[in-house]
């Protein structure tokens, strides 16, 4: 068997209660991610701790992303930060009719991710409330870390791509119906990339040139938000991602001036795949708790994977490519319910569960995506250390862990494996409403 962990832990310095929390958080729940991957690795605090389930819930700095109609719900700015540590454990066998032997070690899968939210909000025409908000998140160091998947290689299905890129949401929103019904909608920002490169293969003076264009794609979201009372319900739709990178090359060969061959090759990838979703939520608020339950359905039919695929033509001008390994899969419905509870002026936890299952039907021999039925956990404390009348900052501690059920996979007549698995992680938000 094979068995590849990354552990975590962090000192930051505090005693007590606090550092009783922390303790708590890497044991029963990590990060600022996953799930959503996009929503899920965007924000921070509670919005992690309830693993997403906050697009119903009051407008804050990160409605841009969870749910856009909460910006109308503001009553002036709010701003967020955030940083998280996210790690994938991953173990399995594979058998093909001689026995099992252990699948090859996936490759470092940690992660750090940073995050920014921003929102304002302020009353327009008719005197209806209006809002805006910005949300940024990516890898530390770069825009885009990227690495096509091999063929015999084990890699995490969900969990490898979006929390690697930078992404970033712009939206707006206005308020319908007086203290009642709300509507936002926005862009998600991703980057893609295409070119072409002319080389010379054999000439006295061997040059070439090269075209590569690094482009800002869009993906619509929008959402509703209706309140009354203490109860409050949401409906989110987020168009899915999947930036690709494609680069043609053609290889020339010179002779006495004049091109004697010319060999075309085109190289192209999907960057990172995130599903079509629709997101329904409903929020209730007893005394000092509120209570919430979700559904996220999620359209993973249309997925494409992150193999290399190399094309050219051959001698008859024939069309000749890589051969693309199968990944069947099919869409899901992922039920959660979170929670919140403020026990005094100061304090408030938030925990969060969500049963998500695997897209995964079948795959070909050549394909080893490792996923399974999992369970999430989520686990999040905040503390409001200062607060001038309306004006507050609270500093939280928020974590997720995530249970990776063993799933038997078929890859051929006399080939299966079984993978199971865990992620986990550990983040810091700061958080202030002006």
């Amino acid at each position: 068997m094979l068995k590849v962990t990354r552990r975590y832990f962090r000192q930051f310095g505090v005693s007590g209660l606090f550092k009783t929390i922390v303790i708590l958080s890497l044991l029963f729940g990590h990060l600022a991610a996953f799930a959503s991957l996009r929503v899920q690795t965007t924000m921070a605090g509670e919005t992690s701790a309830k693993l997403g389930g906050v697009s119903a819930g009051e407008g804050h700095s990160y409605s841009a992303l969870s749910n856009p109609a909460g910006l109308a719900t503001l009553t002036g700015p709010a701003f967020s930060a955030g940083t998280s540590v996210i790690g994938v454990s991953l173990e399995g066998s594979q058998t093909n009719g001689l026995g099992n032997s252990p699948l090859s070690p996936p490759k470092d899968m940690s992660t750090t991710v940073w995050s920014l939210g921003a929102a304002t909000a302020g009353v327009g025409p008719w005197n209806r409330w209006w809002g805006l908000g910005a949300v940024l998140a990516g890898p530390y160091g770069s825009l885009q870390s990227f690495e096509t998947n091999q063929p015999n290689q084990v890699f995490p299905f969900r969990y490898q791509g979006a929390e690697k890129q930078f992404q970033g949401t712009l939206s707006a929103a206005l308020e319908l119906v007086p203290n009642r019904l709300y509507f936002g909608a926005g862009l998600s920002l991703f980057i893609t990339a295409a070119g072409s490169a002319d080389v010379s293969v054999i000439t006295d003076n061997p040059t070439g040139n090269m075209a590569l264009n690094v482009k800002l794609n869009s993906a619509p979201l929008a959402g509703f938000l209706l309140t009354w009372e203490r109860t409050r319900m949401s409906l989110v739709y987020r168009k899915g991602m999947a930036p690709s990178l494609r680069e043609q090359f053609t290889g020339r060969v010179e002779l006495g001036g004049e091109d004697v061959l010319q060999q075309p090759m085109l190289v192209e990838s999907t960057l990172f795949f995130e599903p079509d979703e629709w997101d329904w939520e409903i929020e209730q608020r007893i005394g000092e708790m509120t209570l919430s339950a979700g559904l996220t359905y999620s359209q993973w039919r249309p997925y494409q994977h992150s193999y290399l695929v190399s094309s050219t033509a051959d001698q008859q001008g024939n069309r000749v490519s890589t051969r693309i390994p199968s990944i069947v899969t099919q869409n899901t419905i992922s039920p959660r319910l979170g929670m919140q509870w403020r026990w005094n002026t100061r304090w408030s936890l938030s925990s969060g569960y969500e049963f998500s299952p695997t897209p995964l039907v079948g795959v070909s021999q050549q394909a080893l995506p490792a996923d399974g039925d999992t369970h999430r956990l989520g686990l999040g404390i905040q503390n409001q250390f200062w607060r001038e009348g309306s004006r507050s900052a609270s500093l939280g501690v928020h974590g997720q862990f995530h249970w990776i059920s063993e799933q038997t996979l078929s890859a051929g007549a006399n080939e299966s494996y079984r993978v199971s698995g865990q992620a986990h992680g550990i983040g810091l938000s700061l958080t202030a409403r002006l």
